[in-house]
């Protein structure tokens, strides 16, 4: 053989060994990005079961609050029926004569008087179900949600349950 054949050979083989190396060195960064780009999607499907999980769970618990919510205005609603169906055997104001038409207490009320004060004390009863309801569903969602432990303290003042 002589030598120009031995270095067409031998650039050959050359040629064939790049091309098969650059081929299985494309093959390993194909893989290589396949496995990462197939951890990120299985990081993501469980991200979102996880958090399918967790709205579930927030839903739940909101709707159980929901429940408890309309079982206090109900009961509510009932004990605002009976006070105005007590206060409607009062006097109307109408019926006052002049001589005791002066400075009166809560119990000597006029029956338009007091179904008001009645249907306000039950009106802010409710408002008062409402927030609070809405204060426990927050802290529900934030718990469920991994938030910091932060104060069981609402915006009144008071404590909350």
């Amino acid at each position: 053989m002589d030598k120009k054949t031995w270095i067409i050979g031998i650039l050959i083989g050359a040629i064939v060994e790049f091309l098969i190396l650059s081929f299985l060195a494309t093959l390993w960064v194909y893989n290589a990005k396949q496995a990462v780009v197939t951890e990120y999607e299985l990081k993501i499907a469980n991200a979102k079961i996880v958090a399918e999980k967790t709205t579930n769970e927030i839903m739940q618990g909101h709707q159980q609050i929901d429940k408890q919510q309309k079982a206090k205005i109900a009961a509510l609603s009932a004990e605002r029926d009976n006070l105005l169906g007590w206060v409607s055997k009062r006097p109307s104001r109408n019926d006052a004569t002049p001589e005791n038409r002066g400075p009166i207490t809560g119990a000597e009320l006029p029956r338009e008087d007091a179904e008001f004060l009645v249907g306000e004390a039950a009106r802010a009863e409710r408002i008062r179900i409402e927030r609070d309801d809405y204060y426990e569903k927050y802290e529900l969602a934030r718990e469920r949600l991994g938030g910091s432990e932060g104060s069981n303290e609402r915006h009144d003042g008071e404590k909350a349950n």
